[in-house]
């Protein structure tokens, strides 16, 4: 509509009569959307406290029940171990002992891997530096492993260089959970050949050095798109080769958490049919 203005005067005031009302219009549209963010915004901060609080208590309840079980687990290994010992014990008893025992051992794995997680997700997990004799802890960790591998039929070569400092300070209990892990899973996916430990140390400064600890084994091997999430939680080979194998798929993830959590680097390779190589990383004083 094009109304005629007869004088100037009229024309500015017109014209201020368009800038009050636009100004006011656009003014309550922008207090309209204001408001309206206002109460976005505030439910989705009580949707994001209500699901952080799920998750604690999902995490928590976790880690409580985590703990409740693995008392009766360790029960029954400890008496069943004890049946396994005794010489009068016929065969059948003490094959029925033995499988017994390989399953306690199993689900007493699986336990340790949801409390370790849920340690993880609830930023609980801890790294606590001490002095620890490098000899010591490897054997230990070889003691705890090379049963297991050699009862496969599997031959356990170990190649722990000299170049290792004698006494370095880091958490051993979580250095011999990583190795373990993974040696474990070695010995899991190896049918035939061999499970290799290799460790060597290389001086950073004065007071640090980095240790590269490397466990290849000629088992069944992984493809590379699985090799792309590998440490992600709850991630498993779909391949028909290893659905016989079961687990939690969450092993490898925490094991990735914890080389992080003390600096690290992991890294593996692997072919189908040929086996896979892990290598860690570690920096220690």
């Amino acid at each position: 509509l094009i109304i005629p203005i007869k004088s100037d005067a009229l024309a500015v005031l017109d014209s201020l009569f368009a800038i009050v009302f636009i100004g006011i219009f656009l003014g309550m549209i922008m207090k309209f959307q204001l408001k309206s963010y206002s109460k976005a915004r505030e439910v989705a901060i009580y949707q994001k406290n209500e699901t952080e609080k799920i998750s604690a208590s999902r995490s928590t309840f976790f880690a409580n029940m985590s703990h409740e079980i693995r008392t009766p687990i360790n029960t029954i290994i400890g008496l069943d171990e004890m049946i396994l010992r005794d010489d009068t014990i016929s065969d059948e008893v003490a094959e029925n002992a033995a499988v017994i025992q390989n399953a306690g051992i199993m689900l007493l794995s699986l336990v340790n891997d949801i409390l370790d997680f849920s340690q993880i997700e609830n930023k609980k997990m801890r790294i606590y530096e001490v002095s620890y004799n490098t000899q010591e802890m490897f054997s230990e960790l070889i003691s705890v492993i090379r049963n297991r591998i050699e009862s496969k039929g599997l031959a356990f070569y170990v190649n722990i260089e000299r170049t290792l400092p004698s006494v370095m300070r880091g958490d051993p209990k979580r250095i011999k959970q990583v190795l373990l892990n993974i040696l474990v899973n070695a010995a899991k996916y190896t049918k035939e050949g061999s499970v290799t430990l290799t460790a060597n140390a290389e001086s950073i400064s004065d007071k640090r050095c980095k240790i590269t600890v490397s466990v290849a084994d000629t088992g069944i091997g992984m493809s590379e798109e699985f090799l792309q999430h590998i440490f992600e939680p709850f991630s498993q080979e779909q391949a028909d080769a290893r659905s016989v194998y079961h687990g939690t798929g969450l092993g490898m993830s925490i094991v990735k958490k914890l080389v992080d959590k003390m600096g690290g680097m992991i890294s593996v390779t692997s072919e189908i049919g040929k086996g896979s190589t892990f290598v860690i990383e570690l920096p220690f004083e």
